[in-house]
């Protein structure tokens, strides 16, 4: 599992970068409870790997009964809509992450430290009126275009040059560039041409084959490994609720500003090196879960696998028979370390 040091250190790298530093920082600094409650609790998110794409329906029960499957929408909210060629001078800083309305995807990196934010909005979550009628117009390939003036997702008080499109209809796209304060169209101008107009496959390590009634996976995040000299390698994450904000947690992301305001449960797999299945400190009790040694931790259940680990946060405190269910409920892909070969999240995430 990645540290709350892991996340300070991330985080306080893109703050001495981006734009209103503090503002991303912000909500990094109140610690999540694992209890039922508004509590604003911090993600990591970045990088998915793409490839193409095929909707299928899958099945997910609610209950010990059978149900139809159903079929997925052809513009699934797990699907990659901000793939890309990355440009030499540009790195993924870290942050990547996808709600069932919005992605974001975080870039930095130059002589100049700059530091490039893209968003993508699904069909009708973006408000074209929102851009000035003046904006001088362009294609971005085979899109029309706008260069305008819009909020800055690291601080929407401040007006910032953007680039925004819409590569299908009804979807819209966002890129921005900057060297602290000041913005770098022609950068963002540059981004937005490698985007891939066509939403691409997203990897997701396991299938989630079982929610108990109302719940759903609100959002996901994918944080790959950057430093080799870490313990772990990466993780993905899928946020779920049950419909209830009054009772949930609040999950906020820094630095795309994505809010999540109903948060019960999070399912974090983590690869790790191979051979670290050791019992984890403040381990209750060992049992077998999904065929593999688990254990009742204080804030809920973590499978240990061969090369990774499988932690299901219980922020709203299920049954630990509901929580035995949903786990037990998870194909758990074969190569941990192998995303390229993960499932079609459009397929394994409902």
């Amino acid at each position: 599992m990645r540290t709350e040091d892991d996340l300070r250190e991330a985080f306080e790298h893109l703050a001495s970068t981006a734009p209103a530093a503090e503002r991303v920082l912000a909500a990094f600094h109140t610690p999540p409870r694992v209890r039922r409650s508004r509590t604003p609790v911090v993600i990591g998110v970045a990088l998915a790997t793409t490839a193409a794409a095929l909707l299928v329906p899958v099945l997910v029960r609610h209950d010990d009964s059978a149900q139809p499957a159903g079929q997925q929408e052809a513009d699934s909210p797990w699907r990659d809509r901000l793939s890309l060629e990355l440009p030499r001078d540009l790195a993924v800083h870290g942050s990547r992450g996808f709600t069932r309305t919005s992605q974001g995807l975080v870039l930095e990196g130059g002589s100049k430290r700059t530091t490039c934010v893209l968003r993508s909005h699904a069909a009708g979550s973006f408000d074209p009126s929102t851009i000035p009628a003046s904006s001088p117009t362009l294609d971005i390939n085979g899109a029309r275009a706008y260069r305008a003036e819009l909020a800055n997702v690291t601080d929407p008080s401040r007006p910032a040059p953007t680039i925004v499109w819409e590569p299908t209809a009804g979807s819209w796209t966002t890129s921005h560039c900057g060297v602290r304060d000041a913005a770098d169209p022609a950068k963002a101008e540059e981004l937005a041409r490698k985007v891939q107009r066509s939403p691409q496959r997203l990897a997701a390590p396991y299938k989630i084959g079982y929610l108990p009634a109302g719940f759903t996976v609100g959002g996901l995040s994918l944080t790959p490994s950057t430093n080799p000299a870490r313990r772990t390698r990466g993780s993905f994450q899928a946020y779920i609720g049950d419909g209830n904000n009054a009772r949930s947690s609040i999950v906020v992301d820094p630095a795309s500003k994505f809010e999540l305001r109903d948060v019960d449960l999070r399912i974090d797999f983590t690869v790790q090196p191979l051979g670290a299945g050791l019992r984890p400190t403040g381990a209750v009790k060992g049992l077998t879960v999904n065929g593999r040694t688990a254990y009742w931790m204080q804030q809920g259940l973590l499978i240990q696998g061969d090369g990774f680990t499988v932690m299901l946060d219980n922020w709203g405190r299920l049954p630990q028979a509901e929580l035995l269910k949903i786990a037990n409920g998870l194909e758990l892909t074969a190569t941990p370390t192998s995303p390229a070969n993960w499932f079609d999240a459009a397929q394994a995430i409902p």
